[in-house]
């Protein structure tokens, strides 16, 4: 009565390698076309036998502002070797290092010098999330922190240039004393964060 069955430890099996075909796959895969913006981050994972890795992610945003995943890879640490290395993988595949406009990533601070050599016409953008979060871990209290990060969050939604620059003043006249070290994070990384506003509004 057991025959047609399969038990959960096969299914698992299956899945890990058909999982582990598509991976390498999608490793092979070339670029066939240039993103006008790359989306890149690190992501940290524990690997069993491998301790602590780092994955370096990209995703492409095309000029109608349709987003994708276009390459992914392990390394040890997130250092500019590291960095280099996988940027020009990127190119290695396909990428024509040319045509990328902005890169956008969280503030590491070396990061912007090598993307400004790889990418010699793209601008660099801060990630607002990492912004608004690197902010609020300099507030203790929950509820203020979460009060501070959501109007930081709408201000960054402003519809317009004119828009952003009256939300940030509301924005700064509530926030400005209350978490001076909070919103002193924000300020210093203003210039950096508003960037997209350079770009047509469906590209971001």
């Amino acid at each position: 009565m057991f025959d047609g069955l399969i038990s959960s430890m096969t299914v698992s099996r299956r899945v890990g390698e058909y999982l582990v075909e598509r991976l390498r796959a999608f490793e092979e895969k070339r670029i066939e076309k240039t993103p006008m913006i790359l989306v890149v981050d690190g992501i940290w994972l524990k690997i069993k036998g491998k301790g602590k890795r780092v994955l370096l992610c990209a995703v492409g945003i095309d000029k109608d502002g349709v987003s994708k995943i276009i390459h992914f890879e392990f390394y040890p640490d997130e250092s500019p070797e590291s960095w280099t290395d996988f940027l020009e993988k990127l190119i290695d595949i396909g990428l024509d290092p040319t045509l990328v406009k902005l890169v956008v990533s969280d503030c590491i601070r070396w990061l912007k010098k090598i993307v400004s050599h790889i990418f010699p016409n793209a601008k660099w953008q801060r990630c607002i999330f990492h912004l608004i979060m690197d902010a609020g871990y300099k507030i203790k209290n929950y509820r203020a922190k979460r009060s501070f990060q959501k109007m930081l969050g709408w201000v960054f939604k402003a519809p317009s240039v004119r828009a952003f620059w009256e939300r940030w003043k509301k924005f700064k006249d509530k926030w400005q004393w209350r978490q001076p070290k909070a919103f002193r994070i924000v300020e210093l990384g203003l210039d950096d964060a508003t960037v997209f506003f350079q770009f047509p509004r469906h590209s971001y």
